[in-house]
C-alpha cells in the first residue's frame, strides 16, 4: 500500500528556542526541519520563538560575545534544510531562518498570509502568531538538565569599542556576488545584521567582474542580485538603514568611509578582510573589527552539530568532512555550498526559484 503525502507550497516551521543548550546542540531540531521540507515544494520559513534575542536575555543583551555561538547555530540549522534539499532535489528550494527578537523585534510583520500553512511542534510555547498553529508535526525532546550556566563564546576581543550603541556596531560592511541568495549568504547577511544598530553597507559585485565565472550564462543581473538582498535583509530587520551598493574593487566603501566599525566576512574570503585592511592603513582611516563566518558544505555527509567545549565555548563536532573552522582555502572552495553548485545545476535542467 502506498502512502500519499501532502505537499505544500510555502510552509511556516515554528520552533521553540527555549535555553541556551539547544543552541549549543540545534540535532535535534533536524528532524521537524527535514519534514517540513519533505512536505514543501517551494519555501520553507523557519521561525525560532525565543526569550534569548531580547535585550533582556542572556544572549540579545551580549550580541558581540555570542558571534561564534550564534554563527554555527544558523550554520547548523540551514545545514540541515539546505542539504537535505539537495538530497531530494529541491535545490532551488527557498529557506529563511528566522529569530523572534533578533533585529530587536517581535517578527510580527513575518506573519504576510501568503503561507499555505503553519506548523509548530508538540510543546508549550507562546506562539508570536495571532493565527493558531496547525496540527503540530513532531516534537523536540528536552536535550539535558539546565546544569551550570552557558556563557556564549566570545569575539576574540579583551575590549570592546566604546562607539558601541545597545551592544552593536552602529556601520558595518560586508561585500559579495549574492548571486541566487543561498544559506551561505543569507547567515553572512543575518549576522551582520545582528550586530549592526544603524547602518549596513553590503557591496555587490558588478555584473562584468563576474563573466569568468562557471555557467555564467545563468549569472543574475545585478538589479535581481540587489533586489533579492535587499527583500532579505527587510524580512530580517526593517529599520535599519540598508546601503546596497555595486562593488567594483575588494574594499568598496569600506576603503573610503571611515564610519565603518566592523567588517563581515566568510572564512573563505577572509584575505579579503586582510586586503582591506592594509588600504585603511594606508589611507590613516581607523582599523575595522572582522568577524568571520564558517563555511556551510554541499555535502551532505557533513552537517555539523555544536558541542559545548571544557571552556563554555561552541565547538565543532563533526566529521572530517566539516568545514567548520576549516582555513584551507582550496578545501573550502571546492566543499562549499556556493552560487557556483546552484548555477551548475541550473545547468544540468534545474529550474530557478528561490534558493535555500
Amino acid at each position: 500500500m502506498t502512502t500519499t503525502t501532502t505537499t505544500y507550497r510555502r510552509t511556516a516551521l515554528v520552533l521553540p528556542l527555549p535555553t541556551l543548550a539547544h543552541i549549543l546542540d540545534p540535532t535535534p531540531y533536524s528532524h521537524p526541519i527535514r519534514i517540513a521540507l519533505w512536505e514543501t515544494t517551494d519555501s520553507l520559513s523557519i521561525i525560532f520563538t525565543s526569550p534569548l534575542f531580547r535585550p533582556d536575555g542572556p544572549i540579545g543583551s551580549n550580541r558581540l560575545a555570542a558571534w561564534e555561538t550564534l554563527q554555527r547555530f544558523l550554520g547548523c540549522v540551514y545545514g540541515f534544510a539546505s542539504q537535505e534539499a539537495m538530497r531530494v532535489g529541491r535545490v532551488a528550494m527557498g529557506v529563511d531562518v528566522l529569530m523572534e527578537g533578533w533585529g530587536g523585534d517581535d517578527g510580527e510583520g513575518w506573519v504576510d498570509g501568503t503561507w499555505d500553512r503553519v506548523v509548530g511542534v508538540d510543546i508549550n510555547i507562546d506562539s508570536i502568531f495571532a493565527k493558531p498553529l496547525s496540527i503540530p508535526i513532531t516534537s523536540i525532546p528536552a536535550l539535558r538538565p539546565p546544569g551550570q550556566s552557558i556563557i556564549p563564546s566570545p569575539h576574540p576581543r579583551s575590549t570592546y569599542p566604546s562607539s558601541l550603541v545597545d551592544g552593536k556596531y552602529p556601520v558595518v560592511a560586508l561585500g559579495g556576488t549574492f548571486d541566487h541568495i543561498h544559506a551561505g549568504h543569507k547567515i553572512l547577511l543575518s549576522m551582520a545584521v545582528w550586530i549592526t544598530g544603524r547602518k549596513l553597507i553590503v557591496g555587490i559585485s558588478a555584473d562584468d567582474l563576474l563573466v569568468s565565472k562557471a555557467h555564467s550564462e545563468h549569472l543574475e543581473p545585478l538589479e535581481l542580485r540587489i533586489e533579492r538582498t535587499r527583500e532579505f535583509l527587510h524580512l530580517l530587520e526593517p529599520r535599519l538603514e540598508y546601503d546596497l551598493v555595486e562593488l567594483r574593487d575588494v574594499a568598496g566603501p569600506t576603503g573610503t568611509d571611515p564610519d565603518v566599525q566592523a567588517l563581515v566576512v566568510s572564512r573563505e574570503s577572509a584575505s579579503g578582510g586582510d586586503a582591506i585592511a592594509a588600504i585603511r592603513k594606508d589611507r590613516n582611516l581607523p582599523p575595522l573589527d572582522v568577524y568571520v563566518i564558517d563555511v556551510i558544505s554541499s555535502s551532505t555527509d557533513s552537517l555539523i552539530p555544536i558541542t559545548e567545549g571544557a571552556d563554555g565555548s561552541a565547538n565543532g563536532n563533526a566529521a572530517s568532512t566539516s568545514l567548520v573552522g576549516e582555513t584551507d582555502q582550496r578545501r573550502l572552495k571546492e566543499g562549499k555550498m556556493s552560487s557556483s553548485y546552484i548555477r551548475k545545476w541550473l545547468a544540468e535542467g534545474g529550474e530557478a526559484g528561490g534558493i535555500a
